[in-house]
């Protein structure tokens, strides 16, 4: 893991097949960046995740002195599954939200040591995240609601 590189992505998804575009960190004129969005050159319609996942994962293996990419757990974790999109907007019991609230404590907010941001999955969680409000955030505990509370207005 090169840490002092220009650019810094996370590994999408438990088996690390790709790194997605969802979270960036760059600095500005960075190699791996222009060499990326170089890449889409050859773009099309449908070949999106080829562009947006698994070209940055590729180049990263090709230039792995310009791009540091991190575990899922920094930026895409939960993942997109039913089974995790469930388990961040499913409402918790009252053990599961003493908990949550211990993890988000502990971990300065995140659910997990090492995240740095969520991705929330708007197309597969849009059954969840479409309907939310700032009370239902306030006032309803899931873990995505509580770990997003802090970010509302008082």
């Amino acid at each position: 893991m090169n840490l002092h590189s220009d650019t810094i992505l996370g590994h999408e998804g438990g088996n690390r097949q790709g790194a997605a575009n969802a979270v960036i960190v760059s600095r500005p004129n960075s190699t791996f960046m222009k060499r990326w969005i170089d890449s889409y050159a050859d773009f099309g319609p449908g070949e999106w995740s080829q562009h947006s996942v698994y070209k940055p994962k590729e180049l990263a293996g090709e230039h792995p002195d310009e791009v540091c990419v991190l575990p899922p757990t920094a930026f895409f974790w939960p993942t997109w599954t039913d089974k995790h999109t469930e388990y961040m907007h499913e409402p918790l019991s009252v053990e599961e939200t003493a908990e949550v609230a211990k993890e988000l404590q502990e971990n300065g907010g995140a659910l997990y040591e090492g995240q740095f941001a969520y991705h929330a999955w708007h197309q597969l969680a849009r059954k969840y995240l479409n309907d939310l409000t700032p009370d239902k955030i306030r006032t309803v505990d899931t873990r995505f609601n509580m770990m997003v509370r802090r970010f509302l207005e008082t």
